[in-house]
């Protein structure tokens, strides 16, 4: 089955049964495989892309700071203050709310074994966003119910037990939570056009446009990650979004519908999601450039072909100045809300795919956390961090 967007790009319907691409994909006999290993540190060269370091930002929250030698600098962002720990609430959502903190002690673990000059420093925003900041996005309305309005947040997360707790202690323990979260974002943008490249240790909140949240996703911090370029490094950074969380990411691509000729101009979105589970938003597809819809129980062999195949065309399509990368693990096999069959190792193997082939073309690339259900899910992220590492991908 192929369906034409609002762009005039196809999209991919996969059935899991036969494991084989319908109408409107490459099959398997004309799919021409990316040798990884072929791709060799030397010939990614530094990773940056040519827009490294192209404009400074007067914005704090693009501001960073280099501690000690700048060989030993590692540009991870991740903040204590991400974790979301009040009355349990991990145990009222399947999303583990603690998870980003799990990923960084790994991380910590994993750096202290390879015996490095320093141990590793994460960057941390300077300050979380404030509520007239959000405005650079979100419509004061919007602002304001999330902030004082219980049926909002409840219906955005998910989590009804929020009904009984004072309104103070919701902002002060989930909004604030998140809005660090939205800060690293920025800030990770800002890094990664700087460095090459960047990864963020949370964020990554596709469900949320500027009017509406959903998903357990309360800012629309992908939007404001470029609005933020726009407005204080260049109007004209061109920005790919590649969605790989299990779920379509309707926000981003309802905010870039809402945007000029011209800025939509500067956006393409790739998006591979199981087209079988929330949220189901035909209107919102049409503001990606290549969908790619997959069936419930899509296995890592399938899924890694398709990804590889599609990311090649979108970065033949689009030359961009920086690559988004939504990187959910609900993908991963057993994960109750994304319901693919991804293996763990074919998830190392999928981050693997995309720095390779982003870096090579020499174009910046910022990596967010985004959604991720399982328990292990904390672990696939971390492990593949390594794995980037180990293979030189990244420095």
């Amino acid at each position: 089955m192929q369906k034409t967007n609002r762009k005039g790009k196809s999209v991919t319907l996969v059935d899991p049964k036969s494991q084989t691409s319908t109408p409107g994909t490459t099959s398997r006999n004309s799919y021409q495989d990316h040798d990884i290993a072929s791709s060799s540190a030397a010939a990614i060269g530094d990773g940056r892309s040519s827009t490294s370091g192209v404009e400074r930002s007067p914005h704090d929250l693009h501001a960073y700071d280099l501690e000690g030698d700048k060989l030993n600098f590692i540009p991870i962002i991740y903040d204590p203050r991400y974790d979301i720990k009040f009355f349990k609430i991990q145990k009222f959502h399947p999303f583990d709310s603690c998870k980003w903190g799990k990923i960084a002690r790994e991380l910590e673990g994993f750096f202290r074994e390879k015996k490095r000059k320093t141990n590793i420093n994460f960057l941390s925003a300077k300050r979380m966003i404030t509520k007239e900041e959000l405005q650079v996005v979100h419509s004061p309305s919007f602002v304001d119910r999330i902030h004082n309005s219980k049926t909002t947040i409840i219906m955005a997360t998910e989590v009804p037990i929020l009904a009984f707790l004072p309104m103070k202690v919701i902002r002060s323990k989930l909004l604030d939570a998140i809005k660090w979260q939205v800060s690293g974002s920025i800030l990770a943008a800002k890094v990664a056009l700087d460095h090459g490249w960047a990864i963020h240790l949370g964020g990554g909140f596709h469900h949320c446009s500027s009017e509406t949240p959903g998903g357990f996703c309360l800012f629309a911090d992908i939007t404001l990650m470029i609005r933020f370029l726009w407005n204080y490094v260049n109007p004209s950074i061109k920005v790919l979004i590649l969605d790989l969380d299990a779920h379509q990411g309707n926000g981003h691509e309802r905010d870039i519908l809402s945007m000029s000729p011209r800025e939509q101009s500067l956006v393409y979105i790739m998006d591979v999601f199981n087209a079988s589970i929330y949220p189901h938003d035909e209107d919102a597809k049409d503001g990606i450039n290549r969908c790619i819809e997959l069936r419930s129980r899509t296995n890592g062999k399938k899924y890694l072909e398709l990804l590889s195949f599609h990311l090649k065309a979108a970065l033949d399509d689009f030359a961009p100045d920086l690559v988004i990368y939504n990187a959910g693990t609900d993908i991963l096999s057993g994960d109750p809300l994304g319901r693919l069959n991804v293996e763990f190792d074919a998830i190392i193997k999928r981050d693997q795919i995309v720095f390779t082939e982003v870096l090579y073309r020499r174009h910046s690339i910022v990596m967010l956390t985004s959604g991720g259900y399982h328990r292990r899910s904390a672990s696939v992220v971390a492990a593949s961090i390594q794995n980037l590492f180990n293979l030189k991908l990244i420095l």
